[in-house]
C-alpha cells in the first residue's frame, strides 16, 4: 500500500504524513480506508460506516515540518467485521 502501518496488541493503523494538519489527515485516512479495502475487501459505504464509527487519530509528530497523523482502528472492531 506504500504507507507505514503499525500493528500494537490492541490496534492497528495507517500513517498520515504532510505538510498540514488538513493533508496528514487525509493521507492516513485514506491509507486506513485503502488497508480495509486490501484486508476485508469491504465497499465504499461499508467503509464509510467502519471509520465513521471506529476510527481514531493520534497525532504521531508536529515538530518537524511534516505532520504525522496515524489514524487507527481498534483489534475489537475489527473482529466484527466479517471478510
Amino acid at each position: 500500500l506504500g504507507q507505514t502501518w503499525i500493528e500494537t496488541a490492541d490496534e492497528v493503523g495507517v500513517m498520515g504524513v504532510g505538510g498540514s494538519l488538513d493533508e496528514s489527515l487525509r493521507v492516513a485516512t485514506t491509507g486506513l480506508a485503502l488497508w480495509l479495502t486490501d484486508r476485508y475487501h469491504l465497499s465504499q459505504s461499508e467503509i464509510a460506516a467502519v471509520l465513521g464509527t471506529a476510527m481514531r487519530y493520534e497525532i504521531a509528530e508536529v515538530v518537524d515540518p511534516q505532520i504525522n497523523i496515524v489514524a487507527t482502528i481498534r483489534k475489537d472492531m475489527l473482529a466484527k467485521i466479517h471478510p
